[in-house]
């Protein structure tokens, strides 16, 4: 039967929907390490590692992050978990700056320098592709405008996805020894490596976790960029499973081959008898809908019947009040 992964929302995090969803039967809680304190996050892990001993054998997958270009806190009034709303047909303009200021007409991205990731008469999209921006005007290395193609409201430290991001977003983040040392006493059951291009990727990232004592745990390998495609059948050699990270390899490369990449890394996975997982939008819209999407069924379904180990959930489990009712309609199909 497949393995569901569930990922826990840390902001705010709350013991009792950790219990749901293990009561539901996950085989797998994720923690997403790209935001907050990394003992922080390790703290979080171990209360729901506690709660483990009470429901059963769930496991611990800690999500390591790599350097993503995202977009920069939002001013006080708005970023405690509130959205900002961008209007379809206006113009924005892009700063490079660390925060975002009272101007709701700026946007503002983590980058010291936006001409490395910005081009005049391409296309910015924003998220999981919620929506897009096409950039008309240089004004700086620092500033750029954009016309929105698509109203929306997105959260802070949200992606942000363009052409030349892909090769930028497989670095290490800056605090990655931070992150190391905070697991390596907690002993994570899996590790999970973001962005990964080869091989080479996975024998250097997997010499790096050795130096934390972290070399034992079967390491994931997310793909999601067409670099990581290609070499797909290499990569598995090396790691010791790998993910169909949908979300970020939809926006990094033509989405309309989508499908036909997710059966290639499943067909690496099952070739070289490694681990399995297919993330992102499993079943996303029964977050608005009490009968999900048909095509979300079928998908699942496919996902299935093309033999993956696992589905891990991202919203479905992370951002509503029900997870466990979530993952309990997830099973029944």
């Amino acid at each position: 039967m497949i393995k569901i992964i569930a990922t826990i929302n840390k902001n705010p995090y709350n013991s009792k929907t950790t219990e749901d969803v293990m009561k539901a039967g996950a085989n797998y809680l994720r923690f997403n390490l790209s935001h907050n304190d990394p003992w922080f996050n390790v703290k979080l892990m171990e209360d729901a590692q506690a709660l483990t001993k009470k429901y059963g054998n769930c496991k611990i997958i800690a999500d390591i992050p790599a350097s993503k270009t995202r977009l920069s806190p939002f001013y006080k009034e708005i970023s405690q978990g509130q959205r900002i709303y961008v209007e379809e047909g206006k113009d924005y303009e892009f700063v490079a700056s660390d925060k975002n200021d009272e101007d709701k007409n700026k946007i503002a991205i983590n980058t010291n320098d936006l001409s490395k990731i910005l081009t005049v008469n391409n296309i910015v999209t924003i998220g999981d592709g919620d929506t897009a921006f096409l950039i008309t005007n240089k004004n700086s290395d620092k500033s750029f405008t954009g016309k929105c193609l698509r109203s929306t409201k997105f959260s802070y430290m949200t992606g942000v996805h363009t052409e030349k991001t892909a090769k930028l977003n497989s670095k290490l983040p800056d605090n990655i020894d931070d992150i190391l040392e905070s697991l390596r006493k907690f002993q994570p059951d899996m590790i999970c490596q973001s962005f990964v291009n080869s091989s080479q990727d996975v024998i250097d990232f997997r010499s790096r976790l050795k130096n934390f004592g972290l070399d034992k745990i079967p390491l994931i390998a997310k793909i999601e960029t067409k670099d990581g495609v290609d070499n797909v059948f290499d990569i598995a050699k090396q790691a010791d499973g790998l993910m169909v990270a949908r979300g970020d390899l939809a926006l990094s490369t033509d989405f309309a081959k989508l499908d036909f990449y997710q059966k290639r890394i499943i067909q690496a996975c099952r070739k070289n008898k490694k681990f399995s997982i297919v993330s992102t939008q499993i079943i996303e819209s029964i977050l608005s809908k009490y009968v999900p999407q048909r095509s979300d069924i079928t998908d699942l379904t496919n996902i299935i019947l093309e033999k993956a180990d696992a589905i891990m959930l991202c919203r479905e489990t992370a951002h509503t009040n029900n997870p466990g009712e979530n993952l309990s309609l997830i099973k029944s199909i």
